[in-house]
């Protein structure tokens, strides 16, 4: 299990029609963690963070009317700018191991920390 730690950040720069969003650090962003996009005026939206990029991009994908249901289609989130003072919220949470496995990472048992599956 691992528990991701609250996180907010203001985007550092416009969000793309793809989903990425630029923030001052990814760091404690975790892959498949369930977040909030917001923006002074704009909905907010629930997304789940599908990738991260880079130390400072990742990319989000939100949910439909359900929370249980993504839009799998690109998620173009390039109304959430740096003039409506967006940021994107990580709630705590828990994430199993599976959530990782998914996409092609698990949790080492020897360090506990998330790496990508190799294939043998």
């Amino acid at each position: 299990m691992l528990t991701c730690p609250y996180n907010l950040q203001a985007l550092t720069s416009n969000g793309l029609p793809d989903g990425v969003l630029t923030v001052a650090s990814t760091l404690n962003f975790k892959l498949n963690a369930i977040a909030y996009l917001n923006g002074t005026g704009l909905p907010t939206l629930t997304v789940k963070i599908v990738a991260i990029l880079t130390t400072t991009t990742l990319q989000v994908q939100a949910f439909t009317n359900n929370v249980s249901q993504l839009n799998y289609g690109g998620t173009n989130v390039s109304s959430y700018t740096t003039a409506a003072a967006s940021s994107l919220t990580q709630p705590q949470q828990d994430l199993s191991s599976h959530d990782y496995a998914i996409v092609g990472y698990s949790l080492s048992q020897s360090t506990g920390q998330v790496v990508p599956n190799t294939v043998p």
